[in-house]
């Protein structure tokens, strides 16, 4: 089966595409952690705080690099999922829109995708103190989600969430402000008029037209955010 058309492919597609950025493409190893390395993760865990923004690198194959040419990066990572950190029940649990918005272990969402010895690709981006007065109602919100489809349209207000969609809709303050803006959507490399052959394929089997322009969000534009403090976790 062709991957691209695989519908487990597509729940890894978290954001639609933002702003023209070069990349460097990073690799991934699922081999086992490491006692030493692990020890170090679960150190990191020990500084994390209730509403963390966790930003993870997935390698997902043409559509994740159709993804990266065209979103920021941090320090070198592109990101193509979000997560929203959540402590219940003496556990670490993330909040996210993955395989439609649920809810996983921290552990389960740490082992998707690791560097060559065996660290998440993962960072955490913290609200700055100004902010994190949203976080409680953010929870809230976030729980009334729970259950709603993963939106493989990319487009904003259809009772659908991609992960950085998601993660934008559930920060607002009383007045029902977002923390986050959202930007023009683009599909097309830089310095390119025509749109990239996997996204021309992707609408084209949809039968939808490519949503160039729309507003929208992506978890690297979120990481540009001066509304958050991304930290050294886990490097």
């Amino acid at each position: 089966m062709n991957t691209l058309h695989h519908p487990r492919f597509w729940y890894l597609l978290c954001m639609p595409l933002l702003f023209l950025f070069p990349n460097k493409k990073h690799s991934s190893n699922n081999k086992p952690i490491h006692p030493r390395s692990l020890a170090k993760i679960w150190a990191d865990t020990q500084s994390l705080k209730e509403g963390d923004l966790l930003f993870q690198d997935l390698n997902c194959g043409p559509l994740c690099d159709a993804i990266e040419e065209v979103t920021p990066d941090y320090h070198g990572m592109h990101f193509s999922h979000v997560g929203i950190l959540h402590f219940i029940d003496n556990k670490w649990l993330v909040i996210e829109a993955y395989d439609g918005v649920g809810i996983v272990s921290l552990s389960q969402f740490l082992n998707r995708s690791k560097d060559s010895l065996g660290k998440p690709l993962v960072r955490v981006g913290r609200l700055k103190p100004a902010y994190q007065s949203q976080i409680d109602l953010a929870m809230i919100n976030a729980y009334g989600a729970i259950g709603l489809p993963y939106d493989d349209d990319f487009l904003p207000n259809n009772g659908k969430y991609y992960c950085s969609e998601f993660v934008r809709d559930v920060f607002v303050n009383d007045h029902n402000d977002t923390l986050f803006v959202n930007k023009p959507m683009t599909y097309k490399r830089p310095g390119e008029s025509a749109f990239q052959p996997v996204w021309a394929k992707y609408f084209e089997d949809k039968k939808q037209t490519i949503p160039q322009g729309v507003p929208g969000i992506n978890p690297g534009l979120m990481t540009k955010s001066d509304k958050i403090q991304m930290l050294s976790l886990f490097e």
